[in-house]
C-alpha cells in the first residue's frame, strides 16, 4: 500500500510542477535565456543535434533523416505541454 502512496505522491508533485512551469513563460538572466519552444526553432535544432547520432544516442529518439521530422518532434512537444501531458 506504501507503493501506491508514493505514486500518487510523485504525481501530484509533478502536475503541480507542470502547472507552475505553465506559468512561466520565459526565465531570463544575463546569460541566458529560457522559453518556450516554437515551431520555427526546428530547422535550428535539427542542423545543430537532432539528426547527429552521436547526440540522439543518448535520447528517446533516434536521430531525424528529414526537417519534417524535427517539426513534428517539436509540434508534438509543443502540444504535451500546453495539455500538461509531458514536458517537451
Amino acid at each position: 500500500m506504501s507503493g501506491h502512496y508514493d505514486v500518487r505522491s510523485f504525481v501530484y508533485v509533478m502536475t503541480s510542477i507542470m502547472k507552475t512551469m505553465n506559468m512561466l513563460e520565459r526565465i531570463e538572466t544575463e546569460r541566458l535565456v529560457l522559453r518556450k519552444l516554437r515551431v520555427d526553432d526546428a530547422p535550428v535544432l535539427f542542423i545543430a543535434y537532432m539528426q547527429d547520432p552521436e547526440v540522439t544516442r543518448y535520447t528517446t529518439w533516434r536521430p531525424h533523416q528529414q526537417l519534417q521530422e524535427a517539426e513534428d518532434f517539436v509540434r508534438s512537444s509543443i502540444s504535451a505541454w500546453e495539455n500538461g501531458t509531458r514536458f517537451p
